[in-house]
Parts: C-alpha cells; sequence; structure tokens
C-alpha cells in the first residue's frame, strides 16, 4: 500500500497516471476511444445546477475515489444533514456501488468522492452529480470545476487529504476546463427567445460550413464563422444529441410551434446549460 497526500492547489496534477489519458478537448467526444473522464456542468432546474461526473470507455472495477476541486466562482450545496456536500446516484451508474462517500475540507476548495462495491461494475456513463451554487465570484474564467481519478482508492483520514491506493492504480487525470459559457439551448441569435429566426440560422449555419451535420466541439473555436450571434458552440445542437443538423432545425420550430398555440412542450429547448472549454 502506499499514500499520497493530496493539497488543493496541486489535485490535478499530483497523481500520477499510470496509464494515462489525453487531456484534450476531443477527449469528451463520444468516439473517444481511451479512458475519459470529465466533468459536465448544467442546469437541472432554473436554480438548481448540477455537476455530473462522467466516466466513458473504463475497464470494469470496484472500488476508487475522485478528487472533485473547484474554483472560487462555486461554492459546494452542503446537505444539512450530514454537513457535506449535497450530490445524488439517481440515473447513475454510480448507485450499482455499494457505499459512496462524499467528504467535505471547509480549508480548500476540494473534496473527495469513495465509493466501494462488492464486485467489478461497469460504471461508464454519468457515474454520479454533486451540486453547486454560484457566488459573487463567479465569472466565465472563474468556475472551473476539475477531476481526478484513481482506481482502488479509498480514505485514510477524516477531512479526506489522504487516498490510500493500490500498489498498482490505474489513475486518470480528466481534461481542464478552462472556461464555461452559459446560453440558452436552441437560441441562436442570442435575444433569449426562441422562434423560427433561430430555426433559420441552424439551416444558413449548415450551409455556410458545407455540411449536413457538424460537431460543437469540431467548431468550438470558430463557431462564430456559422451562428455568429450564438452565445456558446452548443446552442444550435437543439435536441442535446451531439450533432448540429437539420433536426435541430425542425426541433425549434416544433418548440415555438407548442409556445405559440400553448401546447405542452416535453424537451430542453429554452431552458439554459452550461459550455465547457476544455484544455488542448
Amino acid at each position: 500500500m502506499k499514500t499520497k497526500r493530496i493539497m488543493a492547489s496541486v489535485a490535478s496534477a499530483i497523481i500520477v497516471a499510470s496509464g494515462g489519458l489525453n487531456a484534450y478537448g476531443s477527449a469528451v467526444l463520444a468516439d473517444a476511444t481511451s479512458p475519459t473522464l470529465y466533468i459536465d456542468i448544467t442546469y437541472e432546474t432554473a436554480d438548481t445546477i448540477r455537476a455530473d461526473i462522467m466516466l466513458s470507455n473504463f475497464p470494469e472495477f470496484a472500488n476508487g475515489g475522485f478528487l472533485v476541486n473547484y474554483d472560487d466562482g462555486w461554492e459546494p450545496v452542503i446537505n444539512s444533514h450530514t454537513h457535506r456536500p449535497s450530490f445524488t446516484t439517481s440515473n447513475c451508474t454510480g448507485r450499482w456501488a455499494n457505499s459512496v462517500y462524499v467528504g467535505n475540507n471547509s480549508d480548500s476548495n476540494l473534496f473527495p468522492v469513495v465509493f466501494a462495491s462488492i464486485e467489478n461494475q461497469d460504471f461508464n456513463g454519468r457515474f454520479l452529480s454533486v451540486y453547486f451554487t454560484k457566488n459573487s465570484n463567479y465569472s466565465q474564467t472563474n468556475s472551473n470545476i476539475n477531476i481526478s481519478f484513481e482506481n482502488g482508492a479509498e480514505i485514510s483520514t477524516y477531512n479526506g487529504l489522504e487516498i490510500v491506493s493500490s500498489d498498482d492504480p490505474d489513475s486518470y487525470i480528466a481534461p481542464e476546463i478552462t472556461q464555461v459559457s452559459e446560453y440558452m439551448i436552441g437560441d441562436l441569435d442570442g435575444d433569449n427567445h426562441i422562434d423560427a429566426t433561430d430555426a433559420s440560422a441552424v439551416l444558413a449555419g449548415l450551409n455556410t460550413a458545407g455540411v449536413h451535420n457538424i460537431s460543437p466541439r469540431a467548431i468550438e473555436n470558430n463557431y462564430h464563422n456559422f451562428f455568429p450571434d450564438a452565445l456558446a458552440p452548443a446552442a444550435p445542437d437543439a435536441d442535446k444529441s451531439g450533432l448540429i443538423n437539420s433536426a435541430d432545425a425542425a426541433s425549434i420550430l416544433d418548440f415555438y410551434g407548442s409556445v405559440m398555440t400553448n401546447d405542452v412542450y416535453e424537451g430542453q429547448i429554452g431552458s439554459m446549460d452550461i459550455y465547457e472549454y476544455y484544455n488542448n
């Protein structure tokens, strides 16, 4: 056994990856084939911000630990009963773990998540969700939430700053979030109102790009060339499929038609979301 002490200021760098993870923005794409770990920040409701710990292409494992390190723009929502960060395993793969512990460290912007199972499990997908709120320091560049993962980890001290690992752990450091952008899903002209003009802008952008399908990640550095008034490259992805195409224009028109006729709309168009930029 060996012990690693994790300090908040270097939480993302101190864990050495034995297998390694390419920390590229493209690492969060669905077609990545190496083990991929990242945070997806989203609005669960108009007032509830949820940070999803996402795993992709991981081998099966039984026990592990995450270190969650957040900027000064965020504060974790504290559970009034446990006095620790509030989290959920609902609709998450982590619900298959026999025990999940989320710790607290009031002296730094860092807390651990440790879990244990009686046998190896496939935990790919949304593993666990932690709730955050913005504070007065919040800005696009002061709102990062970063994580690292260590296979077989367990807490060895009460405050969660020490992690004990196996002799040969598979460890991964997630791509670092460098900036976030808030946007309304389906709003291409940035006016916080969704109508047929936004649907038209989807088709116009695709025509300018000369493609039928395009990934928001593929254009995140120059998306204003195709969607000049959008607040984030994912704003045109109205159906949240991971691709921008004519189906998004159709979804926007469906939403707008529902609004005009006061029909019930079931979907995410018109709600706020957060787009994360990852380091290259």
